[in-house]
C-alpha cells in the first residue's frame, strides 16, 4: 500500500478557521468558474484525494456524464466515493496514467504538481489523456513559504509544507507548462496559481 505524499494531513476542507474558510471558498470559486468555462461531459480528476474538491466538478459542470478520480494512495479512494458517490475511482500515479490516449473531455490535477518527483512527466501524461483542456494549480510561491513562516509553521523548513518538493512562482509556472500545451492562461487566486491549458 502506498502511503499518501507527506504534508496532507492539515484538513483545509473541514477547518472552522475563518481565514482558512475563506481562502477555500475562494479556491473553490475559481476552480468552479474555470470548469464551467470549459463545458465538459466526461473529466478526470488527476491526484482526487479524498475527492471533496472532487464533488464540486458537478455542481460547476451539471452536464458531466462521466467523473473519474484517479490518487497514488488507494486508502483515500473509499472516501472519495463516500464524498462522490458518481465517481468512478481508481489508483495510479500522474506520472504514468493508465489511461488511452484522449480519453476526457477535461483533466484536472489540483495540487499535485508540488509533490511529484517529476512534473513533467505527469504534465505529458495529463496532457495525454485529455482531447480538451487540462486544468491545473499550485500553491504560489514564494507567497506560499511566507505565510507559511508568518504563522509559524514550518520554519526549520523556511517555510516548506512537508512534501512539497517543487515550487513555482506564477511566471515559473507558465515556464513549465508552455512546452507542453498550444496555450496557457494563468489564473491567480490568493496563494494559489491555476493555470488552464489548451492544447
Amino acid at each position: 500500500m502506498i502511503d499518501p505524499p507527506a504534508g496532507n494531513f492539515f484538513d483545509k476542507h473541514h477547518s472552522r478557521n475563518p481565514a482558512v474558510r475563506f481562502l477555500m471558498n475562494q479556491f473553490h470559486d475559481h476552480f468552479g468558474r474555470l470548469i464551467g468555462q470549459v463545458a465538459p461531459r466526461s473529466v478526470l480528476d488527476a491526484g482526487c484525494g479524498e475527492g471533496y474538491t472532487t464533488r464540486r466538478i458537478l455542481s460547476a459542470a451539471p452536464q458531466v456524464d462521466l467523473l473519474a478520480g484517479m490518487d497514488i494512495a488507494p486508502q483515500v479512494l473509499r472516501t472519495a466515493r463516500g464524498s462522490c458517490p458518481e465517481l468512478s475511482a481508481f489508483a495510479g500515479s500522474a506520472e504514468k496514467i493508465p489511461l488511452a490516449d484522449n480519453a476526457f473531455d477535461l483533466v484536472i490535477a489540483c495540487e499535485i504538481l508540488e509533490h511529484l518527483e517529476d512534473p513533467n512527466a505527469a504534465v505529458r501524461e495529463i496532457r495525454r489523456v485529455s482531447k480538451g483542456p487540462c486544468l491545473f494549480s499550485v500553491p504560489w510561491e514564494p507567497v506560499w513559504r511566507i505565510l507559511n513562516i508568518a504563522r509559524g509553521a514550518y520554519w526549520t523548513d523556511l517555510g516548506n509544507t512537508p512534501g512539497h518538493r517543487n515550487h513555482w512562482s506564477r511566471a515559473g509556472f507558465r515556464r513549465l507548462l508552455e512546452p507542453h500545451f498550444a496555450s496557457v492562461r494563468i489564473v491567480a487566486c490568493w496563494t494559489w496559481t491555476f493555470a488552464l491549458c489548451g492544447n
